[in-house]
């Protein structure tokens, strides 16, 4: 009897270990997946928020009051912070441009009035 007891016991023991190891690898299993979806997500937004640029001829476009039609169904509200910092970014990419332009046509002069010299 006691031997039965004994292996008994060392079943358990083992049954016990096995079931430890198992819920540490589960749980290892479900951070990945958290993780993993997580990363997922970022992938996503990523590629739904770019930023591009396009350039427009200035000027002015008229349409005719009938033929335009007001629907706003699909439009999209925006928090006024998130449009003043794209608008900020938008001044400060363009007076970089400006600083390049007259860098170049400054650098065009003087090549000039080096070549006429």
């Amino acid at each position: 009897m006691k031997q039965s007891q004994h292996k008994l016991n060392l079943m358990r023991q083992f049954f016990d270990a096995r079931q430890m190891e198992e819920n540490v690898i589960e749980s290892s299993i479900n951070e990945f997946l958290t993780e993993s979806n997580h990363h997922q997500l970022e992938i996503e937004k990523s590629t739904e928020n770019l930023f591009i640029q396009l350039l427009l001829k200035q000027g002015q476009v008229e349409i005719e009051g009938n033929e335009f039609d007001i629907d706003f169904s699909d439009a999209v509200f925006l928090h006024r912070a998130v449009v003043e910092d794209l608008n900020s970014q938008i001044k400060h990419f363009g007076s970089n441009k400006i600083e390049a332009m007259l860098e170049s046509r400054d650098f065009r002069k003087g090549i000039s009035i080096f070549i006429l010299a």
